[in-house]
């Protein structure tokens, strides 16, 4: 995978690729032999996945770049579980950094717009690549009505229960979908900080 990366990009990954059951060598920020055979094995896994559930439309699945493979098999049967109820389900989000959830933390906060997390960063299950977030189309344009994604979403709890939907939580986060094992952000950030399986 011969992608330009910073040291700490090569770390994340390297801590990544541990935490879904491969190999990488030392955690060092260096993409030596070792961690290069292991992102070549997480994108066959990738691939396989896409081949079991099903390709999905570009954007979408650049959002799965830096997924979680069970996150990956989620998601592409979230969205086809969507097109079987007449939905047009795509993804908005997948792995993101630590300023990347920042700048969204600031969203109606300290930036302009409206509060769409109350996550910083480290304290998102997208961080370590655990969750997706879905966006609705209705002719074509995005819809942010609640119906369809509570629709999707009792959908989802019934037929995929590994999934964990954000449309339950206290602070309702509709398009949202993790698979943590049923861990807390803490849990999770400590496995992935740790370089041990989630």
């Amino acid at each position: 995978m011969s992608i330009i990366a910073t040291k700490a990009d090569i770390v994340w990954r390297q801590r990544f690729l541990l935490t879904i059951g491969l190999n990488p060598g030392p955690v060092d920020g260096i993409e030596g032999k070792k961690t290069q055979a292991a992102l070549t094995r997480y994108q066959e896994i990738a691939a396989a996945a896409k081949a079991k559930h099903g390709a999905l439309d570009v954007t979408s699945e650049s959002m799965l770049t830096w997924v979680a493979p069970e996150v990956q098999a989620m998601a592409r049967q979230i969205v086809r579980l969507g097109s079987g109820l007449g939905l047009d389900v795509r993804l908005s989000s997948g792995m993101r950094t630590y300023e990347h959830q920042d700048r969204l933390y600031a969203q109606g906060r300290t930036r302009p717009g409206n509060i769409v997390t109350n996550a910083r960063g480290g304290s998102s299950m997208h961080n370590f690549a655990r969750a997706v977030d879905v966006v609705m189309h209705q002719a074509g344009k995005p819809t942010w009505a609640v119906k369809l994604y509570d629709h999707l979403g009792a959908a989802v709890q019934k037929q995929l229960p590994k999934a964990e939907w954000g449309g339950l939580w206290k602070f309702t986060d509709r398009p949202h979908y993790q698979m943590t094992g049923r861990r807390t952000t803490a849990q999770v950030r400590a496995l992935f900080l740790a370089g041990k399986r989630i």
